[in-house]
């Protein structure tokens, strides 16, 4: 192209000696964290996930307490567990259809009508998801590319006396050549 471009009587002369030079394009070079940067990304990561999944923990046992027909109808716990329900059924709170606004009944049991007070109750936000994805880098020593390419998860039955879920994460890994496998499965308890 600059070539072409050369031949154009429109372009000034110092431009087509800049592009009469040869350009060398210098390979990228990759630069691993030191171990304190690591254990500082770690941590961060950790911080940012832990706070999601307590916040997670503490509404589902809403739901499910609500779901138990624990909390009296009407009160505020059971407009809350109402909302839950809304939410873990469709994805979002009980709202008005034309200003997408949460609806009257349930506002205060909510605290609010923000993302934080709605629908982040039961859910990750990107932030949170990208947390979870560097901990199962970071911990599992996988790479990015194995994370972003794995299917779904599958849900295990677990220990039976403790009822702790196991997830199989099914693995490929393409570097791997020869008879050592491309394909890995791991089990990691919730």
């Amino acid at each position: 192209m600059a070539a072409l471009l050369q031949m154009d009587a429109r372009l000034a002369r110092p431009v087509r000696e800049a592009m009469a030079q040869r350009f060398a394009w210098t390979p990228g070079r990759e630069q691993a964290f030191s171990p304190e940067e690591f254990g500082q990304i770690r941590v961060a990561a950790r911080r940012t996930f832990r706070t999601a999944l307590l916040r997670i923990r503490e509404n589902t046992a809403h739901l499910t307490a609500w779901r138990e027909d624990t909390f009296v109808p009407g009160s505020r716990e059971w407009l809350l567990g109402e909302a839950l329900d809304v939410l873990a059924r469709t994805g979002d709170v009980p709202v008005y259809e034309k200003r997408r606004t949460v609806r009257k009944r349930y506002r205060a049991a909510l605290v609010g009508g923000g993302s934080q007070y709605t629908w982040k109750r039961l859910y990750f936000s990107r932030k949170e998801a990208a947390a979870l994805a560097v901990l199962i880098v970071t911990e599992l020593g996988l790479n990015g590319t194995t994370v972003s390419e794995m299917p779904v998860p599958l849900a295990l039955p677990g220990t039976p006396e403790e009822g702790v879920p196991v997830y199989r994460l099914q693995l490929e890994k393409r570097r791997r050549a020869g008879d050592r496998g491309q394909f890995e499965s791991r089990n990691l308890t919730d």
